[in-house]
């Protein structure tokens, strides 16, 4: 993937179809709107956010970070979108 690194940098891609691939992958990627709900389990224990205006609400409390959130279920430092899937990451 290095030598194509130029090519991928100026714009063009070096394969038939990587670009139509790409929007196909952008535009399958969830946005998050007011109303929007994540669910998420963890140790046995479902975690539901809702996606409100300002922010996330989850367990009763406002919060503006999903990573914030993803913190305080783990006790440790998450990517917020990753913890609860929506990069496309493997989950653990």
């Amino acid at each position: 993937m290095m030598h194509h690194a130029p090519s991928l940098a100026s714009g063009s891609f070096p394969f038939h179809g990587q670009r139509e691939h790409l929007a196909q992958h952008l535009a399958q990627e969830p946005s998050l709107r007011p109303g929007g709900r994540l669910i998420r389990e963890w140790n046995g224990v479902t975690q539901v956010v809702d996606v409100v205006g300002d922010g996330f609400h989850w367990n009763g409390q406002r919060h503006g970070s999903l990573s914030a959130i993803a913190r305080a279920i783990t006790g440790a430092r998450w990517s917020g979108p990753r913890f609860f899937g929506l990069n496309g990451a493997a989950r653990r």
